[in-house]
């Protein structure tokens, strides 16, 4: 590789760079700068409760990204199954999960997705969103 790069002007080697880059996912490029992916998610799970304490199925799932570095997001709705219980996959950081029925919104909840819940697959699990 040496004798490639000596003889690429700085011009030369942005492009050489860019052009592998858009040959590649964010998570390949991620993987080659840092060793790991950026882009991998772990499992965020909980229970959508009423005001009483009972669950509530049909409540879809509203993640809102809160850190600094831009990220991609999946646009893929996620809703409480039968059992008030739902997952959503969230890339590591800090998150706000919020849950949206009929009009209605759950109280907002803060979850932070560390490295360890990604690294090994246990996620977060027990958050509770409830309509007041």
């Amino acid at each position: 590789m040496r004798p490639i790069l000596r003889g690429l002007s700085a011009g030369a080697l942005a492009f050489a760079v860019a052009a592998a880059a858009s040959a590649c996912s964010p998570g390949e490029i991620g993987r080659a700068l840092t060793g790991d992916d950026p882009n991998e998610t772990t499992d965020v799970s909980g229970i959508v409760l009423d005001s009483s304490g009972e669950p509530v199925a049909g409540v879809f799932i509203s993640p809102s990204y809160l850190g600094d570095e831009p990220i991609l997001i999946q646009e893929i709705g996620h809703s409480s199954g039968s059992g008030g219980r739902w997952t959503v996959p969230l890339q590591r950081g800090p998150w706000e999960l919020q849950g949206i029925k009929d009009g209605r919104r759950t109280g907002v909840v803060g979850v932070v997705v560390d490295e360890e819940d990604v690294a090994d697959g246990t996620g977060v699990d027990g958050v509770e969103l409830r309509f007041p």
